[in-house]
């Protein structure tokens, strides 16, 4: 009886986590900034929030937290940030990012490499 309860108690908890089709790269959460210096034809590059970037005028970034929010920082018009909050879920190596009704559309992003030092998105 109290391995029933404590399921019970544990479903609730499930249900705030994102649903997944695919295991999430180890790497991806956190909060990432975009280091255009690095682009190649192939992948946009974006570092972790910290690393030593040269100096720049403004950088995009998002975070994404293990309880399904993604936040998106984009570069404002006076060079400063402006954010927007969504949520996420995995399909095999695509990001999906929903924003609430009202919001400009979503965003799909395929995962090239991901680890502690480095993300990869596919151009």
């Amino acid at each position: 009886m109290k391995t029933y309860w404590s399921f019970l108690i544990f479903i609730p908890l499930l249900a705030g986590c994102p649903k997944q089709s695919e295991s999430i790269p180890e790497g991806l959460y956190g909060a990432w900034v975009h280091s255009h210096e690095e682009d190649t034809a192939e992948a946009r590059v974006f570092r972790p929030h910290g690393y030593d970037f040269p100096p720049s005028r403004g950088r995009e970034g998002f975070e994404v937290k293990a309880n399904g929010q993604f936040i998106h920082y984009g570069i404002a018009p006076a060079d400063g940030t402006v954010s927007r909050e969504g949520t996420w879920v995995m399909e095999g190596n695509i990001l999906k990012v929903s924003f609430p009704q009202g919001e400009p559309s979503g965003m799909e992003m395929e995962i090239l490499e991901a680890s502690k030092d480095i993300l990869k998105l596919r151009n």
